[in-house]
């Protein structure tokens, strides 16, 4: 009894909830730490692909490296708690993102319309920057969301497996825009996991999951710009 009323106590005088609260900003400003973190790593990745001969290394062994890639992510994920351990995993996985995306980055570069790739970047940073703001000030709730989502990236793949054998130019068009709005609609939800939902030993996870989102929305838009050239 004597223990319910010091928690009343300390609720009144503010300092459990000031102690929650610094707990979670703490916790978010790791989140987007790794984050950023994790784009320069990526980025440092893509340049070495495209400017060393570890990129035709790359481009040679392309799905050797994709199915490291997926190991490394997850690995990260089953040990995402474990320090430092998940860290390391982590920025191993988007430095050999980063190695994965410079041959298709090249050879927009030896076409000449490496111009998009800067293009469908700024309009990433722009949608994700400003999805992210909305999320932040929002008081909705957006976890109703994760149904539809996992529904349609289901369908958003088996879409994506039928553009092998259907080369139609709409329907590849169509499958970008359904990347678009959905990664972009992830951006929202996780977003608001970090928020509300994730406990505070999961940075990795929050970080993991913007890694994602920013990633695809990324190709997504950049697969619109190029069937829209």
């Amino acid at each position: 009894m004597s223990r319910f009323k010091t928690f009343q106590q300390e609720v009144r005088e503010g300092s459990v909830f000031e102690s929650s609260v610094e707990a979670r900003l703490g916790f978010i400003k790791k989140v987007y730490l790794t984050f950023l973190i994790s784009m320069g790593v990526a980025l440092g990745g893509s340049i070495v692909g495209m400017q060393t001969s570890l990129g035709l290394a790359v481009y040679k062994n392309y799905f050797a490296f994709v199915i490291l890639e997926v190991a490394l992510l997850i690995g990260t994920i089953f040990l995402r708690k474990k320090e430092p351990v998940n860290r390391i995993l982590f920025f191993s996985f988007t430095f050999v993102t980063g190695l994965t995306l410079a041959p298709m980055l090249l050879a927009f570069q030896l076409s000449g319309n490496f111009g998009l790739v800067y293009q469908a970047l700024g309009l990433t940073v722009a949608a994700f920057g400003g999805l992210t703001a909305y999320a932040w000030t929002t008081k909705k709730d957006f976890s109703y969301l994760q149904g539809f989502l996992w529904t349609g990236l289901l369908v958003l793949i088996g879409a994506t497996i039928l553009s092998f054998f259907f080369k139609a130019p709409f329907f590849n068009t169509a499958i970008a825009a359904g990347g678009v709005i959905l990664f972009s609609m992830f951006v929202l939800y996780d977003t608001h996991n970090i928020m509300k939902r994730y406990d505070e030993s999961e940075y990795i996870s929050g970080a993991i999951d913007l890694f994602l989102d920013f990633l695809n929305l990324f190709l997504y838009i950049l697969r619109l710009l190029s069937s829209r050239d």
